[in-house]
Parts: C-alpha cells; sequence; structure tokens
C-alpha cells in the first residue's frame, strides 16, 4: 500500500510532533489491516469444465479472496492453493460464470 511507510519528521515543536503521534496512531489499524492491501479482478470466465488459475499480481503470497460479483448461479471455490500462491489463485466452479474478485 503506498502510505504503508508512514515517516515522521523530526519536528521541534511539540504540538507538530503530537498531531504526528496521533495521525500514526490513528492510521495504524489501516496501514495494517490485510483487506486493505488488495486489489479487484473483474470478469473472471470461470468454466465448469476445469480449474481457473488466475494471476493475481499481488506481488506477495496471497491472504484470500472474495467474490464481489457473478453472472451465475455457482459455487465457486479454491483448488489448489499449493500452486504458486505467491502469483496465483486456482478456481473451481459448478457451473459455467463470470466473476469479479476482490484477492488481498
Amino acid at each position: 500500500m503506498a502510505f504503508l511507510n508512514f515517516k515522521q519528521i523530526r519536528a521541534i515543536d511539540p504540538d507538530l510532533a503530537q498531531v504526528q503521534d496521533n495521525v500514526k496512531e490513528v492510521m495504524t489499524p489501516f496501514i495494517t489491516n490485510a483487506f486493505l492491501d488488495g486489489l479487484l479482478i473483474e470478469k473472471v470466465t470461470l468454466l465448469s469444465a476445469a480449474p481457473t488459475q488466475i494471476i493475481h499480481t499481488l506481488g506477495r503470497t496471497l491472504r484470500g479472496w472474495v467474490i464481489v460479483d457473478r453472472d451465475a448461479v455457482a459455487s465457486v471455490y479454491r483448488t489448489n492453493p499449493t500452486v504458486r500462491p505467491d502469483q496465483i489463485l486456482e478456481l473451481t466452479t459448478s457451473a459455467n460464470t463470470v466473476v469479479s474478485l476482490y484477492v488481498f
């Protein structure tokens, strides 16, 4: 995330130092929240005939995923979590569908 490296400025003014401390305290729960460090992958076609490998481009191991939209009634589940979790999410579906996923 862009704001993961919160850097405090060395401030001589104690009021400014206190403001920075307060901002850091408020932002820490957001900075450390894994769910917020994700991305939306839209319009992925899943076919029931075989698992679909999706390259997630997070640049790190996938922690989780959520379906945010789908165009058909279908069960969607992860099939092979050991296939390059740093790059790939493999999903299987019970029916052909197009989904949008939030990966984090």
